[in-house]
């Protein structure tokens, strides 16, 4: 299928969505084995700038997406993700869509003060905190504790509240539900 095709074939799928646009891509055809993106840096033992196949792309969300599974993160949790490099920025936010959860991605230049306030006032059921943010650990962020202090390798420091300890349901992205209530809001204020 070509690149058009598959752009259009996308585009018509009402069940699309971000927590399922690798599974969609595959179901619609698209080449597993062709190179479709590169990340400036390295991340599970993957060096930098390697050409990754959405085989290899979907095999690294899914391996995420279990571990956060495991610890509790389901459908509409909010995460907060506190990273610098742009293969943990996507990487994660993709893992956490595809449990239904609620990514909230943080600029990884902000300052630590701001980004515990922040974290806070969001009530994030979690924290995905980097090597270069790993300092904040450490720090009061209100309802979340850690469960683990540190993991080993290019996995990030997870944190998480006692809250999350239900078992994670599939989830359908609610593009239809948010448009029609869009349409209501708009309807009402025009």
């Amino acid at each position: 299928m070509s690149a058009t095709n598959l752009r259009a074939v996308l585009a018509a799928d009402p069940e699309l969505g971000a927590g399922n646009v690798l599974l969609r891509l595959a179901e619609h055809g698209a080449d597993m084995d062709m190179p479709r993106v590169t990340f400036d840096t390295g991340f599970d033992a993957i060096a930098a700038w390697t050409p990754l196949p959405l085989r290899t792309l979907t095999e690294r969300v899914a391996a995420r997406a279990e571990w956060f599974a495991r610890r509790g993160i389901g459908r509409r949790d909010p995460v907060a993700v506190y990273v610098t490099s742009a293969a943990d920025v996507v990487l994660n936010f993709l893992a956490l869509t595809w449990l239904g959860a609620i990514p909230a991605l943080m600029n990884g230049s902000m300052p630590a003060e701001i980004a515990v306030e922040y974290i806070r006032r969001l009530r994030a059921a979690g924290v995905i905190l980097d090597d270069d943010h790993a300092g904040l650990a450490a720090l009061d962020l209100g309802a979340i504790r850690p469960v683990r202090p540190r993991t080993t390798g290019t996995t990030p420091t997870i944190r998480w509240p006692s809250r999350t300890r239900q078992e994670p349901r599939a989830c359908r992205p609610p593009s239809c539900t948010l448009t029609r209530a869009c349409s209501r809001r708009c309807a009402r204020s025009g």
